[in-house]
């Protein structure tokens, strides 16, 4: 039984992307805590809130192109059809351009007025705020050939290429963004260093492609074929898809990652978005584990789903949601054994108690957010998109509530409640899937 475990693949690409992920996740908290002793909780949550609103522009505009592509280009190479997977990378990089260009404009343009109005605390400097929304607005672009590239390396399953990618952007990210804190002493210099790792990113994942797409995957498609056949694709080919799944992805990340700090900083003080940042950076190391699982099973569901076969599509489903749960589970039973001792010795006196209290109330979302590893990849093998995207709007109108009335009610720890509560909705996907299978079950049983 173990024998066979090991020699899994699926095994096998979980848990390299599972090494990648608790990497990243270190070196996140790491970064973080860094900036809390150059910059301070006020600066640092200065940073944090220009992070959001940027991040709020993006996912309004963005499209689910990435996960799309990964599926499209997976199934293509099972059934050796190179000209697909070429078509499919093109299509991302072409439909990239023109959103990334939008991206930094309406930054430059928008982003100034709107944080002048949404932001109440008279501490806080929004002129710079909204500078450093105004600079990471070039991201996306900045961005693009590396995400085309990990792209091509998730859909031929290079795992480990991927990971060394990842783990080189996540290097050069803290160490730059480390750098501007120290040479400015405010959120411009890491705003600036952001996206001066985005770009040296892209040079190394461009660099990584080449070499395995040469050494271990000659199926793939060389960058400069993906920008020829960029000229030729339809703007239409995957818009439908990519619009259907940005909606599913985005609202999960305006949920989670932007609302929360923004809601929070309108109500509350900078400070207190840096504190709940951090208390998110921690419970991120417990949940590296679904990161692995999440990307391993987005090319495996596909090729099951390509060659319909419905059994293994169920069994690896739950096998994922299971496994990735009881992982979780298991690292936040640990975290908070760890924690006060890490809090106390790595973060400033004024952190700790906001950081470990904010800590303690994420704590029974994220337990039962480890079960939801697979729902996305469900939903888009299985053709139930609309579904999903239909639970995520009642989603996001019920979280979106719960959080402006807990940050009402209790304006410093009530974002960190209303973002447990966001991660226990996650509990409906799962129950759809379960039906979705007993349903797809019971029609296959004879009559």
């Amino acid at each position: 039984m173990l024998r066979r475990l090991l020699a899994s693949r699926f095994v096998r690409d979980s848990t390299v992307l599972q090494a990648g992920s608790l990497t990243i996740s270190g070196l996140a908290f790491l970064g973080a805590v860094a900036l809390t002793h150059v910059l301070g909780a006020h600066r640092q949550g200065e940073f944090y809130i220009a992070i959001a609103a940027y991040s709020l522009l993006w996912f309004c505009l963005n499209l689910g192109l990435y996960p799309v592509t990964i599926s499209q280009v997976s199934q293509c190479l099972a059934k050796q059809d190179r000209e697909g997977a070429l078509r499919w990378l093109a299509y991302l990089f072409k439909s990239g351009v023109p959103l990334s260009i939008l991206t930094l404009a309406t930054g430059i343009w928008i982003l100034p007025v709107a944080l002048g109005w949404w932001t109440t605390d008279p501490g806080a400097d929004v002129q710079r705020i909204a500078m450093c929304a105004s600079i990471l607005a070039l991201s996306p672009l900045l961005e693009l050939p590396r995400v085309v590239a990990l792209a091509g390396l998730e859909g031929a399953r290079r795992m480990l290429a991927v990971t060394r990618v990842e783990n080189a952007q996540e290097v050069l990210r803290v160490v730059l963004v480390v750098i501007g804190a120290l040479l400015t002493g405010s959120a411009v210099g890491p705003a600036i260093g952001t996206v001066s790792a985005s770009a040296l990113g892209s040079l190394v994942a461009l660099r990584v492609f080449k070499r395995e797409r040469l050494v271990h995957a000659p199926d793939l498609p060389g960058m400069g074929e993906v920008l020829r056949a960029a000229v030729r694709v339809p703007w239409t080919m995957g818009l439908r898809l990519g619009i259907k799944m940005g909606i599913v992805r985005n609202i999960d990340a305006l949920a989670v990652q932007v609302l929360p700090a923004l809601i929070l900083g309108h109500f509350s003080s900078p400070q207190w978005v840096a504190f709940l940042r951090i208390a998110q950076r921690l419970v991120d190391v417990s949940r590296m584990f679904m990161k692995g699982i999440s990307r391993t099973a987005l090319p495996v569901l596909s090729g099951l789903a390509n060659v319909r076969d419905r059994a293994a599509l169920r069994r690896v489903y739950w096998r994922a949601t299971l496994g990735s749960g009881l992982l979780i589970a298991s690292g936040l039973g640990i975290s908070t054994l760890v924690l006060p001792w890490a809090i106390r010795a790595f973060l400033p006196y004024a952190f700790h108690h906001p950081v470990w209290i904010s800590f303690l109330i994420l704590l029974p979302g994220t337990a039962v957010v480890g079960f939801s590893v697979a729902n996305d990849t469900f939903y888009l093998v299985t053709g139930q998109l609309r579904v999903a995207i239909l639970l995520s709007l009642v989603g996001l109108a019920v979280n979106t509530s719960v959080l402006v009335l807990a940050c009402m009610r209790w304006p410093d720890y009530g974002a960190a409640v209303g973002l447990s509560f966001t991660f226990l909705w996650s509990l409906t996907h799962v129950g759809y899937a379960a039906f979705w299978f007993r349903r797809d079950r019971a029609s296959e049983a004879p009559a």
